[in-house]
């Protein structure tokens, strides 16, 4: 396994003197991974990988929570699992990132 790059495009926004921030991360082996070690049969749950999320993702999630106003949540972070992750996890829009 092994992380792909995140790639960031930075361009002026032609609207006013801003500039616009794109990322992208090409995941889908990390996908087709998930989808492997999901039809794998389990001896037990203990020490079992429960899902592999692409750092794009993380980064997607993090802005949507700075967008509330949660600015002082950091990625990566006990907290961050516990509220963000766990709820996007939950969710059955997200269930191709679970193993």
């Amino acid at each position: 396994m092994y992380a792909d790059p995140v790639y960031t495009l930075i361009r002026p926004d032609p609207n006013d003197r801003t500039k616009l921030a794109v990322t992208y991360q090409d995941y889908s082996h990390v996908l087709e991974q998930n989808k492997v070690l999901r039809d794998l049969p389990r001896k037990s749950t203990w020490a079992r990988l429960k899902a592999q999320v692409p750092n794009n993702l993380i980064h997607q999630w993090l802005n949507e929570e700075y967008a509330k106003g949660n600015t002082k949540l950091r990625p990566f972070t006990r907290e961050f699992r516990e509220t963000v992750v766990a709820k996007k996890l939950a969710d059955p829009n997200y269930k191709y990132l679970l193993v």
